[in-house]
């Protein structure tokens, strides 16, 4: 109980601190605890209601808890405050492919990719989803771009592995 009242009198009198709300909320992403995570991106939001960087976490993290609508919600808000925040279009393009709309999870990540090109996630998804769809080329050439912009070794580790049984 201290520990959260202090953090919200930090946070309140300092905005900077905002960020760790993000980090936590991020850690708690990290480890699978998608209820907990929201609810330090609820902390964030309410403390910054202007900063998209929560509300697309928020909005991951609720996709992860096939709460698509609200996920989708959030990173619609993310996209009106900053329209050109390719996290928030990687995201949504993350959401699309977690509910198998390909069509809009692919025009996600072309989006995603013009506006980020460097940003190896989008090219391993993109992969992956032109795996998923059986456009071979396609999805060797992304999971490749992935690799040499450097993936999580999770995502390395497959993004190898589809690389495998693609070229056989």
């Amino acid at each position: 109980m201290f520990s959260k009242i202090a953090l919200r009198y930090f946070c309140a009198t300092d905005p900077e601190l905002f960020s760790v709300y993000i980090n936590l909320g991020l850690l708690y992403f990290n480890l699978g605890d998608y209820e907990r995570a929201i609810a330090n991106f609820d902390e964030a939001i309410a403390l910054n209601p202007l900063e998209p960087v929560a509300y697309s976490n928020r909005g991951l993290a609720l996709a992860f808890l096939e709460q698509y609508d609200q996920a989708l919600a959030d990173l619609n808000r993310a996209l009106e405050i900053s329209p050109e925040f390719a996290l928030a279009i990687h995201n949504r393009g993350l959401t699309y492919l977690l509910m198998e709309r390909h069509e809009e999870a692919l025009a996600e990540f072309n989006m995603a990719n013009e506006i980020n090109p460097l940003f190896a996630n989008t090219y391993y998804l993109r992969g992956y989803l032109y795996y998923e769809i059986g456009e071979v080329d396609k999805a060797i050439s992304d999971l490749e771009r992935a690799l040499e912009l450097g993936l999580d070794p999770n995502a390395q580790q497959i993004a190898e592995t589809l690389l495998e049984e693609l070229r056989q």
